[in-house]
């Protein structure tokens, strides 16, 4: 007999429904427990905390408080296309054996980012092979 092991959670990968008015069909979205459970897997699996993961998204500074947004029980407010899509790559970037520990944020129109070296105020930019392994999806050496 064949067993089988969740390998998602159940269920809050389902889709919801969501009235619109009555002259449109039904939207179908994710549910908002998707939205929880990838922003915690991913600064899991990134060694980040959600400040940090909001910076790699490319959130302006003013922003950041938009995953904690993301991430409260209470407003259920999803993450946008956009910024699901930039997770997906950073993930996929992590399991070709990039580090995000170093890297404090990614513009994301130029592909580059800034590695921060120490605790202090001092970033530099990151060297060209990295930022080629941004834009053409190869793992740094």
């Amino acid at each position: 007999m064949t067993t089988f092991q969740p390998v998602v959670e159940p269920g809050i990968f389902d889709s919801e429904e969501v009235e619109r008015n009555s002259s449109q069909d039904p939207a179908w979205y994710a549910r908002h427990e998707s939205t929880l459970y990838m922003i915690d897997e991913a600064c899991r699996v990134l060694g980040v905390t959600k400040r940090h993961l909001a910076l790699l998204l490319g959130l302006p500074h003013s922003q950041v408080y938009q995953v904690y947004v993301w991430t409260s029980p209470v407003r259920r407010i999803r993450i946008g296309q956009k910024y699901a899509l930039r997770l997906s790559m950073l993930l996929a970037k992590a399991a070709q054996g990039m580090n995000f520990a170093n890297i404090s944020e990614i513009d994301w129109t130029t592909g580059d980012g800034a590695i921060q070296e120490s605790r202090g105020k001092e970033d530099r930019r990151i060297p060209k092979a990295v930022r080629r392994g941004l834009h053409n999806n190869e793992a740094p050496a």
